[in-house]
């Protein structure tokens, strides 16, 4: 799939129609479903009914849902290409009574279309500042900038010990490699990396 381009954009005043009403884990089910990627449903041996997690929907909606999944994925491949960094951070939804306790933690989802939402989210936010600059007026911007001499050291130094050799120049595209490298691994994440510390 080639990387997805920057498009022409317009901003206009909307209402939005809500056609569907879905979890994250209930649209990725349709996603899945419709690209042949779904999980087998078997209730038996010789039973093989419905998959009953998989909500109904119509076409149109299953349809969006893949041209969705598929532009998200472009958006993805481009600013990848373009050095974005991807931290597996462990994140945990909390479990809270009628009486407003936490009674339990469990791991957060990570369907694929959490990432869908947050690439259309960065595009919507860059399309904004981009017509902002072009016409002239002051935006807010939050920056990601390079690391840090120190701690790209600190972070060759700890590596090394984990017997892994870095590049001299500890830029984007390195601690992608880095990164991908670990992914899926029993490697810490990095916000378990240690760090020096006065």
């Amino acid at each position: 799939m080639p990387p997805a381009a920057s498009s022409p954009h317009a901003f206009a005043n909307t209402l939005i129609q809500s056609r569907k009403r879905l979890t994250y884990k209930q649209a990725q089910a349709v996603i899945d479903d419709a690209k042949g990627e779904g999980q087998p449903y078997t209730k038996g041996l010789l039973e093989a009914p419905p998959n009953p997690n998989l909500p109904e929907v119509g076409p149109d909606v299953r349809q969006l849902l893949v041209h969705m999944d598929r532009l998200a994925r472009a958006i993805r491949q481009r600013r990848l290409a373009q050095g974005m960094i991807v931290l597996d951070l462990p994140e945990v939804e909390l479990v809270i009574n009628e009486e407003g306790h936490v009674i339990d933690a469990l791991p957060e989802d990570n369907a694929f279309t959490h990432t869908i939402i947050e690439m259309f989210m960065v595009e919507a936010n860059e399309a904004v500042a981009r017509w902002l600059t072009k016409a002239g007026l002051p935006v807010l911007r939050r920056i990601h900038p390079d690391p840090e001499a120190t701690s790209a050291e600190q972070v060759r130094q700890f590596m090394m010990v984990a017997g892994r050799r870095l590049p001299k120049v500890l830029d984007r595209k390195a601690m992608q490699a880095l990164l991908d490298s670990v992914r899926g691994t029993p490697s810490p994440t990095p916000s378990t990396w240690p760090s020096s510390r006065p």
